[in-house]
């Protein structure tokens, strides 16, 4: 945008459908009266505003239209459904500070290890406010149970080495290690009614993002993770999900790899004695991203051996 600092505007469109499988409906002597598909899915329409002058700050909204189609509900003569369709606005904050780059700045000079390699360290701060809006509702508004609002903080710390290719960042390697605490601001009183949180909620940003501790009679969920990149191609990472035993006692380790198409272009183009003149190379190298990313859980009896794989074609 035409103004005297670099602020940028974007917007997406995502769409998640959850297939929840079909169900097989029997009375009380096994017999079959009926099936049923049940599903989830949810339509976000984002938008997000970034300002870039050294520090990077930007403010991002998710507006979303929910369905939650789960059972019939009623006997075999009154049959309705058992389907919810709330909407949601999701809200969330992020800053990233490149020591080096900030230093730059205000100094007129940069720091080199070599002519073309220099230090990298970045901070970064996100928070986020998510399912603000509407009760959920199946069948009466008796029945309603509030949208699951969550308060998600986060600190992560990346430092490597960087260089320049054909004038783009190349992150030739490095390291990064992030914690994120995240809380259910749903308090529910004794008399039925319920209330949300404010703010944090039960999160302490410097006992559980900042020290990465968690106690048994803490409410807060506890993310920690690393990753390992080199050059942009391949990704290691590994990490840890935490709950107190009193509220959920979930805690399993993370592990998983990520193998990105878009570093091998920048790593031939660094190792070229000359740099490659077609304009397809120029295009996908420019423009295409292929990326595979696999991570599991371990180290807990039910939910170890969860598997997820993803494949994304990323078109700039």
């Amino acid at each position: 945008l035409p103004l005297p600092f670099p602020v940028s505007i974007g917007a997406g469109y995502s769409r998640i459908n959850l297939n929840l499988g079909e169900f097989i409906r029997t009375n009380e002597s096994g017999q079959e009266i009926g099936r049923f598909s049940a599903f989830e899915t949810s339509e976000q329409f984002s938008v997000g505003v970034g300002l870039d002058d050294h520090a990077k700050l930007s403010s991002g909204w998710n507006f979303k239209k929910i369905v939650s189609s789960l059972s019939p509900i009623g006997t075999a003569m009154e049959l309705g459904a058992g389907r919810a369709e709330p909407s949601a606005i999701d809200f969330g904050l992020m800053a990233q500070f490149p020591v080096f780059d900030i230093a730059a700045a205000l100094s007129d000079s940069r720091v080199t290890i070599t002519a073309n390699v220099e230090p990298l360290l970045d901070f970064t701060f996100g928070y986020a406010r998510s399912n603000m809006g509407d009760n959920v509702k199946y069948i009466e508004a008796a029945q309603t149970d509030p949208l699951p609002r969550n308060a998600t903080i986060g600190l992560s710390v990346e430092l490597g080495f960087v260089t320049k290719v054909n004038e783009r960042s190349w992150k030739m390697l490095t390291f990064t290690l992030a914690r994120e605490a995240e809380d259910l601001l749903i308090v529910r009183k004794p008399g039925g009614t319920v209330e949300y949180q404010s703010g944090l909620g039960d999160i302490s940003f410097f006992k559980h993002v900042v020290r990465g501790e968690l106690s048994d009679d803490d409410r807060a969920d506890l993310r920690k993770g690393w990753q390992l990149n080199f050059g942009e191609i391949v990704y290691l990472r590994g990490g840890s999900f935490s709950e107190s035993p009193h509220f959920g006692n979930r805690n399993y380790s993370t592990s998983g790899f990520g193998l990105h198409l878009n570093g091998i272009f920048k790593l031939i183009d660094a190792v070229s004695a000359s740099p490659i003149e077609s304009d397809v190379f120029a295009f996908i190298r420019d423009h295409i991203d292929i990326q595979y990313d696999h991570a599991e859980y371990t180290d807990h009896e039910i939910l170890g051996e969860t598997k997820f794989n993803a494949l994304n074609l990323v078109i700039r």
